[in-house]
């Protein structure tokens, strides 16, 4: 399975930690080309209650070259009409966005499908 985190902030980076520390084979995605690049040459180092650094592949959205089946969306809810619409091209076929961020953003994620429906 293909999988992605895109919004690899706080939050994305500890899952993208944990499953990559359970074997998942997954891309952390970020806008923010220091953390891509910390990320690459130091891994992702979680402290708190656990504390462990794990090895993971962080990508810009424009490296982004896979179509996933799953993509975890961490981003803030503010631009999830234009993150969806853009993110439909990394997803198979069959793929799915599972939004993961703070409040409900259900009804801005709908409406970013709705958009890409009717301009297709």
């Amino acid at each position: 399975m293909k999988v992605a985190i895109y919004g690899a902030g706080a939050m994305g980076t500890v899952l993208g930690a944990y499953l990559a520390r359970a074997g998942e084979n997954i891309d952390l995605i970020t806008r923010n080309e220091l953390h891509v690049e910390a990320l690459k040459s130091d891994g992702a180092t979680i402290s708190g209650s656990v504390n462990f650094t794990q090895k993971v592949n962080a990508l810009l959205p424009n490296e982004m070259e896979k179509k996933y089946d799953i993509i975890f969306l961490m981003t803030k809810q503010i631009n999830n009409t234009q993150v969806v619409e853009n993110l439909t091209g990394s997803l198979e076929k069959d793929g799915v966005i599972c939004t993961m961020q703070n409040g409900i953003p259900e009804i801005s994620v709908s409406d970013g499908w709705l958009l890409i429906m009717v301009k297709k």
